[in-house]
């Protein structure tokens, strides 16, 4: 293997893993404002989904790193700094509001990082053609990271708070930092010195790319139903915070399923009528959850694991590669951020909605919008 692709890999699947074990204090967080503090289910939602934010301007990140032309390597060193320096911060301080501000912070980096890492990711794919390996790669170190975080996340919120959850990071970061210091990056892309709104006029000008915009956009509109279910896990259940953990380790193995999955059948794959099976199946497992129980949620948590990592890779594969030459950074953060603004508005809605039409109203909300994207895949150009 070219030594710069591997260098590529190695530094991807370690920004994805950050990705994933950035998770590790959630529990403990989402605890600790719920027990701690007394907020309600509407109140953390509304939390969760503010610290998230800064994904969904991942475009105005792509084309500042595409026009100003510094070295991706650079991006994805300072972002590192920064998740660094406010992980330690969080280890010490309490007062919410500046918690929140670092949690922010340290999300917004974490964006940079990614569109960073993904935009080399398409430049090195499409010249290697190894879009769909790297996504696999990256997706995989994610859910390895997510097992650790179901692993000691639900300890650590069991027997300790956030603060320890925030400190254990610190190494990691350290660790990233220094094997970020000696990745040789290789550049091939042509940089764009174009304006933000002049370099989106040149990319809507690819009717395709505005559709699959849209389409993204209705494939993951979906109000949230996490935060709920999880009162019902602590109140109702009486589950610990260790089992919550572990119930996530499973759902993190599961999912690597659904990564091998996509590894051996994606090249074989209708993605039209994949994408038509994955909108009638997630409508289906949505509704699952009006018969939530015990067993029933450990069952939800392995299926759906598996299903969501297999339709997730075969979308990211299609948008690396539909990124434009010159604006790789943009083009895939533009996508990304499209699933990211869904994502944070899927919170803010569930939140509103949650207290007016309940649970199960909710769950029948949520299974059925995603339905609004089905008549845009029949004019998708989309490669078989």
């Amino acid at each position: 293997m070219n030594k710069n692709l591997f260098q590529l890999y190695t530094l991807s699947a370690l920004i994805y893993f950050a990705q994933g074990i950035n998770g590790l204090p959630a529990l403990s967080f989402f605890c600790y404002l719920k027990e701690t503090l007394g907020f309600d289910v509407q109140k953390i939602m509304y939390i969760t989904s503010l610290i998230s934010l800064a994904w969904c301007a991942k475009p105005c990140g792509g084309w500042l790193i595409d026009f100003l032309g510094i070295s991706k390597k650079i991006w994805i060193i300072w972002s590192i700094i920064i998740s660094l320096v406010f992980t330690l911060l969080l280890g010490f301080i309490s007062y919410l509001p500046f918690v929140i501000f670092c949690m922010f912070l340290i999300s917004t980096s974490g964006a940079i990082r990614d569109i960073a890492n993904d935009g080399q990711m398409c430049v090195m794919g499409k010249k290697y053609k190894c879009t769909g390996a790297l996504q696999s790669l990256q997706w995989s170190s994610i859910t390895v990271a997510s097992i650790l975080t179901g692993l000691l996340g639900g300890i650590i919120a069991e027997h300790f708070n956030y603060h320890i959850a925030y400190l254990l990071l610190v190494p990691f970061y350290v660790t990233m930092l220094f094997i970020a210091l000696n990745y040789k990056e290789e550049t091939l892309n042509t940089v764009s010195k174009l304006s933000f709104i002049d370099s989106m006029k040149n990319l809507f000008k690819d009717k395709n790319l505005l559709l699959v915009c849209i389409f993204l956009f209705l494939y993951n509109l979906s109000p949230s139903i996490g935060a709920p279910l999880q009162f019902i896990q602590l109140d109702t259940f009486k589950w610990s915070k260790t089992f919550i953990g572990l119930l996530g380790t499973i759902g993190a193995i599961a999912s690597l399923g659904g990564t091998w999955l996509y590894w051996k059948f994606s090249k074989n794959l209708d993605l039209k009528l994949w994408l038509y099976r994955s909108i009638w199946l997630g409508a289906i497992c949505t509704l699952g959850y009006l018969f939530y129980f015990p067993f029933t949620a450990v069952l939800y948590d392995i299926i759906f694991s598996i299903t969501s990592m297999f339709f997730t890779l075969l979308v990211l594969d299609f948008m690396a590669r539909e990124s434009k030459t010159g604006y790789e950074a943009l083009t895939f953060a533009l996508l990304c951020s499209v699933t990211n603004l869904t994502s944070t508005l899927n919170g803010f809605i569930g939140g509103w909605l949650f207290p007016i039409v309940g649970l199960k109203v909710l769950i029948v909300i949520s299974a059925f919008t995603s339905f609004l994207c089905l008549p845009l895949i029949s004019r998708l150009k989309l490669d078989k």
